[in-house]
């Protein structure tokens, strides 16, 4: 509940923020630039959005360390966010949680469900796991060890995991997350992807 908060209240004043400045750094445009300027425009509020969710996700993460209530040492959550713009859906995605956009839809792929409609799930954002080839890069650049559970007759199990070489902690499971700041000393991010 607390990241909850952090990040809906960073990401309306992250926007606030953006968007005062764009507001003091535009002039109204001459009638015939609108059109032209109208795809810049857009452009422009995009990015506004997408910094704001990715600084609010950071923020999130600097209040954790500094202000929780329990210990993130070996403690996280994963965290994923949806915010509609018009139209247009962005997404901001750490760790394994999965944002997935379900629509009416009779194209192909699509399910019937019981009422007779058609639906169609596609999934948005994508899963933070250390054995994907650019995560495990960053793992061992930054010291950490990706390797699976081993039991005590030293079998292998379950998922591949971050760990601090030559120890058996943290065993985090994603290589993304807020908290969690063992496993973020060897490699592992509060960074968000934004899509």
């Amino acid at each position: 509940m607390l990241v909850k908060m952090n990040f809906a209240d960073g990401l309306q004043e992250c926007i606030y923020q953006a968007k005062e400045a764009q507001s003091k750094i535009q002039a109204e445009p001459d009638p015939e630039e609108k059109d032209e300027n109208s795809e810049a425009q857009q452009a422009q509020e995009e990015r506004i959005i997408a910094d704001a969710m990715y600084n609010s996700v950071i923020r999130a993460q600097y209040q954790l360390e500094r202000n929780a209530v329990f210990n993130v040492q070996l403690s996280g959550t994963t965290f994923t966010s949806g915010f509609f713009s018009g139209n247009q859906l962005f997404t901001s995605n750490v760790g394994d949680s999965r944002v997935i956009l379900i629509s009416l839809d009779d194209g192909p792929g699509s399910t019937q469900m019981a009422n007779g409609q058609n639906i169609l799930a596609k999934g948005v954002t994508v899963d933070h796991k250390p054995d994907t080839p650019k995560e495990k890069q960053r793992v061992l650049a930054r010291g950490g060890k990706v390797a699976q559970a081993q039991d005590w007759r030293g079998r292998f199990s379950g998922p591949q995991r971050v760990w601090v070489k030559n120890i058996n902690s943290p065993g985090l499971a994603m290589s993304r997350s807020l908290g969690d700041t063992v496993a973020h000393s060897v490699g592992c991010s509060t960074e968000p992807d934004i899509t």
